[in-house]
């Protein structure tokens, strides 16, 4: 016999037994389980995820999750309207960021394996109203197939048990210009849309569908309403500064920190108290440590937004140092500022995201249908909700409005900025032979640049957004080459509007 052939088969034989071996050793592994039991705490049962869902209990499995019971796992079947189909990409940030979790399991590996089922395509309605969202749910859950098998009931029943329901479609009746909304906190289903002008435009057919990374953290903000979290983590409160998660306004988007991770908060950062802040402990550590934060209120002489790195001490009253504040033992006026802008100076409570969430919920609202009939008109039923369910206002949810809002104010901050520097006077120790470029752009042109920008960041088409970003690149290139012969102290000034001018350009190349 051929002696290649005979390693051949050899490898063959020994991967088949080895491959043998694993689903024995997790067969005998199984057996040990409760069946009744959720080893991973996920709210699915063992014997769900090892051997499948008897939804009627009649000894026939509905449902065949094939899911390892001591490794917790997410379902979400995703349907879309038509030119609404969601990128895989942004699909697939969402699926690592839960793989990447902060959350143990009984076999031994950290993460969430979250399942996305991206099943069926349904007519386009520009704007639908929320009780429609049930109604769509009640009548689209599960393939097509598994809609028209004679055990559709239970097959559905047990989607209806497990599976988290999403919905990318164009707008929202009640507010077109909304991301996305969730009926309920915690739920079990939601809806993505981003179609309304001013999201991002797909390159291929021209229709506006959302950046990938405006659907990245959009599905991953709504899913995380489905999972129990709020916009301030345990409660409402919004854009606080000590709560880094794709749950706050400020982090949902890239638009004000490009380099934002798709994340829910890690671990729940200090209190801050907007009646005492201590500059001296700035924003407190977060996990992973120096991750930047964003502050969206004027404060003192500067811009209405800017960015600060957690960890270290924050000039939060803008008077050129960081040790103002109450300082313990000694007499100083407490220091009292609204950082998040909501009208209010209160207590801000970080939050743990991870170890907060809740897996799956039984849904008060779905009926099963059969197949021939027509859609559904029921809205979410008159019941009895459980007390620690919050009804979501689709108000609340961040817009396209508040996305042009922050990317002007922050176009504000760089012409404030620049505006306020100091007049350019050439380093006297430089030699008269060396060639320096000092252009800046004077008054008149910082407007004639501002009326030109403005308009262009409130587009979302492609082109706009180009233009707008060789401006800001042309800008960049002035005053970096003004740079040249400054005095240190011109050089930290022009240093910082650059540096706003790069977080500017890199949160709308992010939306493109």
């Amino acid at each position: 016999m051929n002696p290649i052939r005979i390693i051949t088969m050899t490898m063959l034989s020994i991967f088949v037994l080895l491959f043998m071996n694993s689903l024995l050793t997790d067969a005998i592994i199984y057996a040990t389980l409760d069946p009744l039991g959720d080893n991973d705490g996920d709210g699915l049962l063992n014997i769900w995820e090892s051997e499948g869902y008897d939804y009627n209990n009649d000894g026939i499995h509905d449902l065949y999750l094939g899911t390892n019971p001591e490794h917790k796992d997410i379902f979400v079947e995703v349907d879309y309207m038509e030119n609404h189909r969601p990128y895989s990409a942004a699909l697939e940030v969402v699926e690592r960021a839960f793989s990447n979790a902060p959350i143990s399991n009984p076999d031994g590996y950290n993460g969430i394996d979250l399942h996305v089922i991206v099943d069926e395509q349904i007519p386009e309605i520009l704007g639908i109203p929320k009780a429609d969202l049930i109604s769509i749910k009640n009548n689209h859950l599960g393939s097509p197939y598994e809609r028209s098998s004679p055990e559709h009931e239970n097959i559905i029943g047990a989607k209806q048990k497990i599976f988290h329901y999403a919905l990318f479609a164009h707008t929202l009746n009640e507010r077109p210009i909304a991301s996305g909304w969730t009926p309920t906190t915690p739920g079990m289903e939601f809806v993505v849309t981003l179609g309304n002008p001013g999201w991002g435009e797909d390159w291929d057919s021209g229709h506006t569908v959302g950046s990938v990374d405006q659907q990245a953290g959009t599905f991953m903000h709504e899913l995380g309403h489905n999972l129990g979290l709020r916009h301030g983590g345990s409660d409402g409160i919004p854009n606080k500064v000590n709560y880094l998660s794709v749950m706050n306004y400020n982090f949902q988007f890239a638009d004000n920190v490009p380099d934002r991770p798709y994340d829910y908060s890690r671990l729940p950062q200090k209190p801050v108290n907007e009646n005492s802040l201590f500059e001296p402990f700035g924003i407190g550590m977060t996990s992973p440590p120096g991750l930047v934060t964003y502050i969206n209120c004027p404060i003192a002489h500067e811009a209405k937004t800017f960015d600060y790195m957690t960890g270290v001490a924050v000039d939060f009253n803008g008077d050129g140092d960081v040790i103002d504040g109450e300082t313990p033992g000694l007499v100083a006026p407490p220091l009292s500022i609204d950082l998040n802008c909501d009208g209010d100076q209160s207590l801000l409570l970080g939050q743990n995201d991870w170890v907060k969430l809740k897996y799956i919920l039984d849904s008060p609202s779905m009926i099963v249908m059969s197949p021939s009939s027509n859609v559904s008109t029921r809205s979410i039923p008159e019941v009895d909700l459980p007390h620690n369910i919050t009804i979501n206002d689709p108000s609340e949810e961040r817009s396209i409005v508040d996305v042009k809002r922050d990317r002007i104010a922050k176009l504000v901050g760089i012409i404030n900025g620049i505006s306020n520097l100091p007049s350019i006077q050439q380093d006297s120790n430089l030699t008269n032979d060396i060639n320096v470029n000092r252009t800046l752009l004077n008054y008149g042109e910082l407007i004639s640049l501002n009326n030109t920008l403005v308009p262009l960041l409130n587009s979302s088409s492609i082109s706009d957004l180009e233009s707008t970003i060789g401006n800001l690149t042309s800008l960049k290139s002035k005053l970096q080459s003004s740079l040249l012969g400054s005095p240190n102290a011109d050089r930290q000034l022009v240093s910082n509007a650059i540096i706003r001018i790069d977080s500017l350009i890199e949160g709308l190349e992010l939306q493109r």
